[in-house]
C-alpha cells in the first residue's frame, strides 16, 4: 500500500454499517469521507479528490446502481467497490458491467478490506503507469491549441501518440482554425523521421496548371519557362513528411496523378521519362466532408482509403468547455510578453467567451486576445474582445434568454417557446460549466441524472 494516505468515500445509509467501515479504514492509514446517501456521495466527489469508493448496494432515493452511474459519469477510471447484503450474483453481473472494479458481501471482515484496498491501489498504479507512458506530446507550438483536458481532447493526443511511430497516411479532419497543421506537425515531431523535412503544402493554393510542376518538378527545357531543372515537393522532402492541406479542393486529374504516388510511392517530373522512387509518409486535412463529396462524385473513393489509414478529428472550439479558458490564458500570457503588460482577463470577458460560438475557431480567439490586448491596460473585458473594433456581423451580444423576452413582446415567440428556449439555455450553461459532464451538471440543478439526460433529450441538446 501507497505510504500516502488515500481518501476513501464510504456510501451507506445504515450509520452502524457506515461507522464500522470508515473506522477500520482509518486504522488502516486512509482518510475517510463518509455520505448516507446517492445523492451525497455526489456532492462529495464533486468537491473532493477521492481516490476510492465503497459503496451500498440498497438505499433510499438513488439506490448503489444508480448512483454508480453517476459516479462513472464524474471519474470513469474511480475504483468503486460495490457492496451488498445479498450476495446475488446477477447484481453482482450487473455491478461489475456498470463499471464497479469488484462486489463484496456483508459482512466486511478485516482481511477483505485490506486485500481491496492492496487491489484498488495496484490498480490505481497500473492506470498512472499505462498513462505516463503515452508519448508526452506537450511541445505543439506557442498556439497551445491541444491543451486542456476534454474527452475528445484527451482521445486526439492519445490518437497521435498511437500513430505517430507508424508510416500510416493520417487524414485530419476539422473546420478552419481549429489546428489541423499543428496535429500534422505533432504527428511529425514524434515520428521516428523526426529529423527529416516537414514540408506543408496547401492544395487549394497551388493553381491547377501548376500542381504537376510543383509536386513532381520538372526538366530543363520540357516547357517555355523552364530554363533550368528544378525537384518537386514529393522529391525535396524524400524521407520526410508531406502535409497536404485542403486535400478536399483537389481537381480529379489531380486526384488521379496522387492516387498513382500513393500507389506506386515513384515519382515522373514534367519532360522525363525516368521514375524517381520518393520514401515519404503523407499527411493530409481537410475542413470538408470528403465521404459526402465521394457521394457527389467529387472526390475518388479509391483515394479517399488510401488518404485516411487513420482519422483524427479535431473539434470546433465553440464544444471544447472550459479548454476555452485554457486556451486563452496560454494566448494571454504570450502576448503579455510580447506587449511588456500583465494581461489578465476580468469575469466578465471569461464568461462570454464560453458563450460565444467561435466561428473561426482557435484563429480567432488568439486574434480577438491579440485586439483586445492592445485596447486595454492590463484588464480585458467582454468589451475589450466583443465590441470594440470587432465586425457587428460576428456578434453574439446578447443571450438567449434576453432575446427571447424581447420576441415574446414583439410577438414572434409564444410563451412556450420562448420557456424552451430558456430552458435550453439553462441546459447547456449547466453543460458548459460542467464540462460536458451530465452527472455534474444534474446535481447543480438538483436534478435526477435520468430527468435530467431525458430533458436534453426532449430539447435535442447534445453536447456543447
Amino acid at each position: 500500500m501507497s505510504k500516502d494516505k488515500k481518501t476513501i468515500l464510504v456510501v451507506d445509509d445504515y450509520i452502524s454499517s457506515r461507522n464500522t467501515l470508515s473506522d477500520i479504514l482509518m486504522t488502516l492509514g486512509n482518510n475517510v469521507i463518509e455520505a448516507e446517501s446517492g445523492f451525497e456521495s455526489i456532492n462529495l466527489l464533486i468537491n473532493n479528490k477521492v481516490d476510492l469508493v465503497y459503496l451500498d448496494q440498497n438505499m433510499p432515493g438513488l439506490d448503489g446502481f444508480e448512483t454508480l452511474k453517476n459516479i462513472k459519469e464524474i471519474d470513469p477510471d474511480l475504483v468503486v467497490y460495490f457492496i451488498t447484503g445479498y450476495a446475488e450474483m446477477n447484481n453482482a453481473i450487473k455491478a461489475m458491467k456498470m463499471g464497479a472494479t469488484d462486489y463484496l458481501a456483508k459482512p466486511l471482515t478485516l482481511d477483505v478490506i485490506n486485500n481491496s484496498l492492496k487491489q484498488a491501489f495496484m490498480l490505481k498504479d497500473s492506470n498512472k503507469k499505462e498513462k505516463e507512458s503515452i508519448i508526452k506530446l506537450n511541445d505543439y507550438g506557442s498556439d497551445s491549441l491541444l491543451t486542456g483536458s476534454h474527452p475528445s481532447i484527451v482521445k486526439i493526443k492519445r490518437d497521435i501518440s498511437l500513430v505517430a511511430k507508424t508510416g500510416y497516411s493520417v487524414l485530419i479532419n476539422g473546420e478552419s482554425g481549429t489546428g489541423k497543421e499543428v496535429v500534422a506537425r505533432m504527428i511529425h515531431q514524434n515520428s521516428l523521421i523526426q529529423d527529416k523535412p516537414f514540408v506543408p503544402v496547401h492544395s487549394g493554393a497551388v493553381p491547377e496548371n501548376l500542381i504537376e510542376s510543383e509536386f513532381f518538378g520538372y526538366e530543363k527545357g520540357s516547357f517555355t519557362d523552364a530554363s533550368q531543372s528544378k525537384k518537386g515537393i514529393f522529391e525535396a522532402a524524400d524521407k520526410g513528411t508531406v502535409f497536404l492541406d485542403e486535400i478536399g479542393t483537389l481537381s480529379p486529374l489531380s486526384q488521379v496523378k496522387l492516387l498513382r504516388v500513393l500507389q506506386e510511392r515513384k515519382v515522373q517530373k514534367i519532360g522525363s521519362t525516368k521514375l524517381i522512387d520518393i520514401d515519404i509518409r503523407f499527411l493530409f486535412a481537410t475542413n470538408i466532408d470528403l465521404e459526402e463529396s465521394i457521394y457527389n462524385g467529387e472526390f475518388r473513393e479509391d483515394l479517399y482509403y488510401r488518404i485516411a489509414e487513420f482519422i483524427i478529428s479535431l473539434p470546433p472550439l465553440r464544444d471544447r468547455g472550459k479548454d476555452i479558458l485554457l486556451i486563452a490564458d496560454s494566448f494571454i500570457q504570450e502576448t503579455s510578453k510580447v506587449l511588456n503588460k500583465k494581461l489578465v482577463f476580468d469575469d466578465s470577458a471569461k464568461e462570454h467567451m464560453l458563450y460565444y460560438r467561435w466561428p473561426g475557431n482557435v484563429r480567432e480567439l488568439k486574434n480577438r486576445i491579440k485586439r483586445a490586448a492592445i485596447l486595454c491596460d492590463e484588464v480585458i473585458t467582454r468589451d475589450h474582445m466583443f465590441v470594440n473594433g470587432i465586425s457587428s456581423k460576428l456578434q453574439q451580444n446578447d443571450y438567449i434568454s434576453k432575446l427571447a423576452m424581447n420576441k415574446i413582446f414583439t410577438g414572434e415567440l409564444s410563451f412556450y417557446e420562448a420557456v424552451k428556449k430558456i430552458e435550453e439555455e439553462i441546459m447547456v450553461t449547466a453543460l458548459k460549466k460542467t464540462n460536458n459532464n451530465k452527472a455534474k451538471a444534474a446535481a447543480v440543478l438538483q436534478m435526477y441524472i435520468t430527468s435530467f439526460s431525458r430533458k436534453l433529450n426532449q430539447l435535442n441538446i447534445e453536447n456543447t
